[in-house]
């Protein structure tokens, strides 16, 4: 739901007061910067007066793959924490973002760490590189609160700990504009940051899953929740298991399963149209022929399921 050209979570308040306090208390023992990307916002942009003083307050980042002008570059933004109210600047940071998931945002995080800045911008500048199963070297955007949306329920804890190490706290927004923390289990293990070939496989869905947020935010508003990264994730990863490899196949599977349930395609009548499909026979004009009682059937079955809406869709 939007108000005032903001989505309206549908998030328990006691599960957002309880990521607030866990803001206040990291940045009551740690220091507190705000990431911002100003390529995608020139509303974040650093003035000539703010940029002569980037050494000694701002951070900026270089990022290795694009060489952007200063006032372009990702930054730490130091935050006094005895001048700011936490609810205030969180709320301040919410109002700034777009309504819509494919639409860019300035704002990346709220971050905390007892690390000195200047450390802290070298880490995240390394972290941007990283190298596919392919073995090419490829940015990894993990500030960017979509994909550390993703990064959240696609990493496992040692990879979440050697991308994150330095930082005590990690804040963002997520599909639904709620606040949420970054988990960082604090051993590291001894290895590199490395990603798996699924892990890679399901970033690459990231601007697919972005789209379909959106559509189904426009389809079904008052049920906006209900389309998560992580539940659209399994369902594309589901949809390629059954030979769907085309955007718009996948793009309706995923609708489907969001407006039925995850398990529709388990039923008879799905079962036999996804072993149908041919060179000469695609999804969608073989699921936009099904009778109106088929699709019926499907939804009422999916409902009375034990597997129903109940958890993500599992790829299989």
């Amino acid at each position: 739901r939007h108000r005032g050209g903001q989505l309206m979570s549908s998030e328990p308040a006691s599960s957002t007061d309880n990521t607030l306090q866990r803001l206040r208390l990291q940045a009551s023992t740690s220091r507190l910067y705000a990431l911002i990307d100003p390529s995608q916002d020139e509303r974040w942009q650093l003035s000539c007066d703010e940029l002569e003083l980037a050494t000694r307050q701002f951070r900026i980042i270089a990022n290795p793959f694009i060489d952007l002008p200063p006032w372009r570059r990702l930054y730490l933004k130091p935050l006094e924490v005895r001048d700011i109210d936490i609810p205030e600047l969180v709320a301040q940071q919410r109002s700034s973002l777009p309504s819509k998931r494919t639409e860019p945002s300035g704002f990346c995080a709220l971050v905390t760490s007892s690390v000195l800045s200047i450390s802290l911008s070298r880490w995240i500048e390394r972290q941007l590189t990283v190298t596919s199963p392919e073995g090419k070297t490829c940015l990894l955007r993990f500030f960017d609160p979509r994909v550390m949306e993703l990064l959240a329920f696609l990493l496992d804890p040692g990879q979440k700990t050697l991308l994150l190490h330095p930082f005590t706290g990690w804040f963002y927004f997520d599909h639904q504009q709620v606040l949420r923390e970054m988990e960082i289990p604090r051993e590291p293990p001894p290895a590199p940051f490395t990603l798996s070939p699924e892990q890679w496989a399901s970033l690459k869905r990231s601007g697919t899953i972005n789209h379909l947020i959106d559509k189904w935010r426009s389809l079904e508003p008052d049920s906006a929740a209900e389309a998560s990264p992580e539940r659209i994730n399994a369902l594309m990863r589901t949809a390629e298991r059954h030979g769907l490899h085309t955007p718009a196949d996948q793009q309706r599977f995923v609708l489907h399963g969001l407006h039925v349930g995850d398990d529709f395609h388990r039923h008879p009548f799905m079962q036999r149209l996804l072993e149908s499909i041919g060179p000469s026979q695609r999804y969608g004009d073989l699921t936009a022929a099904l009778p109106v009682a088929e699709w019926n059937e499907i939804s009422t079955w999916t409902r009375n399921t034990a597997h129903g809406q109940s958890r993500p869709a599992q790829a299989d």
